[in-house]
Order: structure tokens, then sequence, then C-alpha cells
């Protein structure tokens, strides 16, 4: 449907961004890299066409060249600049620059970022990662403490929000908490299974192997690692990006990662 919109007149960018976003799903990045492309050139925001044509050649190749360099037309002060501060942060995370990704968490003024299959998360759980990333032991066990109250509070509100038990999780093994955070992680998964959604899910699974690896769970990290690349999950997972993102930084010398 998607591709047959995307032949049809008026020449919108809306289908072909869609198409382009399956594309990415199914690990079609040079057809995902056209679509992006061409989508710029009917819009009339074509810079953020081109940030998404150079995430995905992020997943695709593991180059960051050409997000680096279509970010540099988000200036403070523009549209393109606010709705991008995620984008900002992982382009600085995966280069390793965690100051200037902590400084990525103060371009919008939203409380959460969600990633490439709407998995929304607390803004400052990514500034809590960069600040422990950057050595700041201290400032982020504080930022996770703050985050463990609040996210407790809200898991008892809304005790059947998938997100909330997985940022949960995420402050609980950050403060040092790895039990309960893997419990938490367990009741995310069993909310968000991929059996119900084919396009969260994977994005989910993402995250709880991200999790496992934080928790020290390394087993359990790379049997969701083999799940997600026999799976359509190629807009948040890719085998270049294993490569570059310091998240798996833990599993490097296993040799399960390694084979894979």
């Amino acid at each position: 449907g998607f591709k047959r919109a995307a032949e049809l007149p008026p020449h919108s960018a809306a289908p072909k961004f869609n198409l382009a976003q399956v594309s990415m799903m199914l690990r079609r990045y040079a057809t995902a890299n056209r679509l992006f492309a061409s989508a710029a050139a009917v819009t009339a925001d074509p810079e953020l066409q081109m940030v998404r044509r150079a995430t995905n050649s992020v997943y695709w190749k593991g180059d960051l060249t050409a997000l680096q360099h279509a970010l540099e037309a988000a200036k403070p002060g523009t549209e393109l600049y606010k709705v991008n501060g995620l984008r900002l942060f992982e382009a600085d995370w995966w280069a390793r620059d965690y100051k200037a990704a902590t400084k990525a968490t103060e371009v919008d003024d939203v409380s959460e970022w969600a990633d490439g299959t709407n998995v929304a998360l607390p803004k400052r759980l990514y500034l809590a990662w960069a600040t422990e990333a950057e050595g700041e032991s201290e400032k982020a066990h504080a930022l996770y403490a703050e985050l463990r109250t609040q996210l407790e509070q809200e898991v008892r509100e809304r005790p059947d929000v998938a997100e909330k038990h997985l940022a949960l999780a995420f402050a609980y093994v950050g403060f040092n908490m790895k039990a309960e955070g893997l419990a938490e992680g367990r009741k995310a998964g069993e909310l968000a299974p991929v059996s119900l959604d084919a396009f969260t899910g994977p994005g989910f699974l993402v995250w709880l192997a991200k999790l496992d690896v934080r928790a020290g769970a390394d087993d359990a990290a790379l049997d969701l690692i083999e799940k997600l690349q026999a799976m359509p999950a190629g807009q948040v997972f890719s085998q270049a990006l294993l490569k570059i993102d310091s998240a798996w930084d833990p599993l490097r010398n296993d040799a399960r990662f390694q084979a894979l």
C-alpha cells in the first residue's frame, strides 16, 4: 500500500517516508536510503528527511559522517534542532562524545524521548546514562535515585504501561538493584510482546537486551540479540550498530557476540 501510494500524484513526502520506514524494518537500507532522498525532494522540510536518511546510513553502514553532517543544519533555535533532540544525543553517544550527549538533553523541553519504534523513556534516563559514561558516577547515581522515586509512583498509578516498567528497570539497575531491575524488565516484556505489536515489540527487545547487559546478564542479552537478528527490526537494531554502540561494549570479548 505505501509503495503504491508513493507512486501516485500528488507526490507528497508521507508515503515515501512510510515506505522508507518499512524498508528500514526489513533491513533494506539501500531502498530506504533512496526513498528518504525522494521524500526530501518533495517536502517543505528537506533537512528533516536528510537527517532520517543519514540515520538510516548509520544502521546500514555504521558510518556517522553523514548523520553528523546532516545535523549541522540543526542550529539552536530552529525547528530542526527542537525535533531532533534524541537524534543529536544518539549521534554524540555513538561517537562516544558523552559530554556533548549530556548537552543534547537540553535541546528540547519534552520529558520523554521516543525511539524508532515509539518506545518512550524519560529524557533524564538518557542524561543518567551519558553522565555515567562521562565518569560522573555520583551525579549519575543521584539521577537514578530521582528516577527510581518518580517511576515507582508512576508504575503504581499505571501498572499496565510497559514503558513505565522498562524505565523503572533501568533506574533500578543504575541504582545497583539488579534483581529488581531484571524483574521489572520481565514485566515490561510481558506487557509488550512482539506477538501483539510487530512494530514496537522489537524495540522493547532491544532495550531489554541493553538492560541485561547493564545487569551483567550476558547470556540473556545474547539470546535476545539472536532473536532480533531473525526478525524485521532494522529501524532499531542492526549489525552495524552493534559495532559502534558502546551499550554493547561489555559483550565484545564474548565468543557468542563476536560470532554475530
